[in-house]
């Protein structure tokens, strides 16, 4: 048995009642770091937990947050045919049976992604200058800290889970922001932390 990953149900923020997928107002969004956008609640938490891994020597980065529902759909024709494919990995989508692409990463259907809300985050490790899976092994020698040992042990710190717990389609990178308004203690103790914006 593969690795089973802690998930737990999403409550979305407030502000997001009434908005689609993919198509949020800018007052929801914030620049998150390295770039791109999210939610401003799972943006806090994502920067509470990156000074928290940097503090234990672990360098968490992502290569994906808020996705657009234009980009989802981009992405998910670029991954899926109508064609069945050996991996026997499928998303439907306007009524119609979709099979993930060998060779590529599940995402999933236009307007149901976590990315959609902004609350989810594609986690990396930067090494150097050289970002690595989250299931990295970056010398080869088990020297250096795994950062999804680390995201087991303190994500729900800060408001985050995974999406699936095991099987073929759970992907260690990806975690959401599931807290919603209910603000985590450790993202609050880093807020008060900041020097005050100017």
């Amino acid at each position: 048995m593969g690795q089973v990953y802690p998930v737990k149900d999403v409550v979305l923020p407030k502000d997001l009642k009434g908005c689609t997928n993919g198509k949020l107002p800018k007052e929801a969004l914030r620049k998150t770091t390295p770039y791109g956008e999210a939610h401003w609640l799972a943006d806090q938490a994502w920067k509470a937990m990156c000074a928290a891994a940097k503090a234990d020597g672990l360098n968490l980065t992502h290569v994906g947050a808020y996705r657009p529902f234009t980009d989802q759909l981009k992405m998910f024709k670029s991954r899926y045919k109508l064609v069945k494919q050996s991996r026997n990995i499928s998303r439907t989508w306007k009524n119609q049976t979709w099979w993930l692409i060998d060779g590529v990463a599940p995402s999933s259907s236009p307007g149901g992604s976590n990315h959609g809300w902004g609350i989810a985050y594609d986690a990396a490790c930067l090494v150097g200058k050289k970002v690595l899976p989250i299931t990295a092994d970056p010398d080869g020698r088990g020297t250096l800290k795994s950062g999804l040992g680390w995201l087991l042990k303190n994500a729900d710190r800060f408001g985050f889970s995974w999406e699936v717990r095991e099987g073929a389609q759970a992907e260690a990178w990806h975690i959401r922001y599931y807290c919603g308004d209910n603000i985590p203690q450790a993202v609050k103790d880093y807020v008060a932390s900041q020097p005050p914006k100017k």
